[in-house]
């Protein structure tokens, strides 16, 4: 009976180390992916205002040219062409901010099945403890019988 609650105590403290060991790890991930995405976003946000910038210079441009006179419809349709361009990518940046926030859901979603593994090694421990402390009253029990 002694050896079996000592080899249980044993699987248990090594589960606990492996969940510690993968609880880090998975928490080191997601702060490294989180830092990421931040910037990430940063950087799309950044870019977003700036392409917002150059559509409406460009509308403003576009504006003055219909209001000349020659080659106005010239200009004009290779001006509608970079529009439409930099609308394609202002959506493109839109959606990759939307993926980004999805990812950053994800991340915090990790957290909290991080938090409910902390939980679960505090549990183990305890239990490891109860268990050490049962083994020990046994061991005093045969010894003193």
């Amino acid at each position: 009976a002694v050896v079996s609650t000592q080899s249980t105590g044993g699987r248990l403290k090594d589960d606990y180390e492996r969940k510690e060991v993968e609880v880090s790890n998975i928490q080191q991930e997601c702060d490294a992916t989180i830092e990421k995405l931040e910037k990430e976003t940063r950087e799309l946000e950044s870019r977003d205002r700036e392409k917002s910038f150059e559509i409406e210079h460009l509308q403003n441009k576009m504006q003055q040219i219909l209001n000349r006179e020659g080659d106005a419809q010239e200009k004009l349709t290779m001006n509608v062409k970079i529009i439409d361009a930099l609308k394609r990518d202002v959506l493109e940046t839109r959606a990759r901010l939307e993926d980004l926030a999805g990812y950053e859901v994800r991340c915090k979603e990790t957290e909290k099945e991080n938090v409910e593994l902390k939980n679960k090694v505090e549990v183990l421990e305890e239990t490891k403890h109860a268990l050490l402390e049962e083994a020990r009253a046994l061991k005093e029990a045969i010894e003193n019988a």
